[in-house]
């Protein structure tokens, strides 16, 4: 770009903004009924915010220039559980290798502070991202790693009903399972240098194990089906000018039933009543916690617990028609809030209800 001339004598607000993505996408069948999706994406984001003075004759002068780069990519990180605990994505791994790189910063700058703090604010920055991360590509120099997005992905299998566990009763089972993840980090340019922004990764299991089913209505009298979810996030937060990283972990699991019953036949007085008949179930359990870190003095690798909260909620509920003259509806709802670590030690809510709706037609 170049600068034209632009109206006389004015000031006037400039704004540029630029972004590439770099982004791929595969699926492929691994068994009958499974197929798995997966994705990389990066992307590149410039901002610059300035104010344009111009002369009389309408040549610019600008001042007031901030600018700003975003930068995220999908990310791997895999849980320290089991089969994945040798790739040590911890925060034990990130203060392990910050510690590798304090001596060599220290002795390469042994009087400049200035030079020596901004070398170990990038030893921080550079141990988050890699601490936290599975790198299965690590021959490669960091400038190219940097570009390249590690994998999330999506594994969907219809047809689980063909198991033997569950062969002659259910008609349809849909398994799930997803993993996403996400790093981002943002810096601010002004003319006193650059201030670099936070950096954040998210990332988790949405969900780690998820079921529908759909029950042989023959084999019930009714149409049964449910679902079950359990999701497993996690998200940290590191700022530039503090070695404190914030963490916040959240357990998700919901679960829904439904039994519905049309059209059955019973007499009463001599009439012949159609009635319908339904049961509902939906629950769910949520717990997030939140703790800090400090890299510079971990005391327990669990980190510092600052506050949390558990919530439960219970739905059953029952409905019954007869000739779609009469319907009754019967629910009950308990809720409850568990607080940990805040001045309010939470709340419990109990709800009973029933709707009855009667349809009367007639004249003369």
């Amino acid at each position: 770009t170049y600068n034209g001339n632009r109206p006389k004598n004015s000031i006037l607000p400039d704004n540029f903004f630029q972004k590439s993505e770099l982004e791929f996408r595969t699926n492929r069948p691994l068994w009958t009924g499974a197929t798995i999706d997966i994705n990389w994406k990066s992307s590149f984001g410039f901002n610059r915010n300035q104010l344009d003075s111009t002369d009389s004759e309408g040549n610019s002068r600008f001042t007031n220039i901030v600018m700003s780069t975003t930068y995220n990519r999908t990310y791997l990180s895999l849980p320290k559980f089991l089969i994945f605990a040798p790739l040590n994505n911890s925060i034990e791994h990130v203060i392990e290798l910050y510690n590798n790189q304090k001596p060599i910063i220290s002795a390469l700058y042994p009087t400049d502070t200035l030079r020596q703090n901004q070398a170990l604010r990038d030893a921080l920055s550079n141990s988050f991202e890699d601490g936290l991360g599975t790198n299965f590509m690590g021959f490669l120099p960091r400038e190219i790693l940097r570009v390249l997005p590690s994998m999330n992905w999506t594994l969907r299998w219809d047809g689980v009903e063909k198991l033997p566990i569950f062969s002659g009763l259910a008609k349809r089972v849909t398994f799930e399972h997803a993993y996403k993840s996400t790093y981002q980090e943002s810096s601010t340019r002004t003319d006193n240098g650059t201030i670099p922004g936070s950096q954040q990764i998210q990332s988790g299991f949405e969900p780690l194990f998820g079921i529908q089913m759909t029950f042989d209505e023959s084999k019930l009298n009714g149409l049964l089906t449910g679902s079950f979810r359990f999701t497993t996030k996690q998200n940290y937060t590191l700022q530039p000018t503090s070695s404190v990283i914030q963490g916040e972990s959240v357990t998700d699991a919901t679960i829904q039933a439904n039994y519905n019953r049309r059209g059955f036949k019973f007499k009463l007085l001599g009439l012949d009543l159609q009635n319908d008949m339904e049961f509902a179930l939906n629950a769910s359990y949520k717990r997030t916690l939140r703790s800090t870190y400090d890299v510079l003095n971990l005391t327990s690798a669990d980190g510092q617990k600052l506050d949390g909260n558990t919530q439960i909620i219970i739905e059953p509920s029952a409905r019954y028609g007869i000739s779609n003259r009469v319907t009754a509806r019967f629910f009950m709802r308990y809720e409850t809030t568990i607080n940990q670590g805040a001045a309010s030690p939470g709340f419990s809510k109990y709800q009973v209800g029933m709707d009855i709706k009667v349809s009367v037609s007639g004249g003369r």
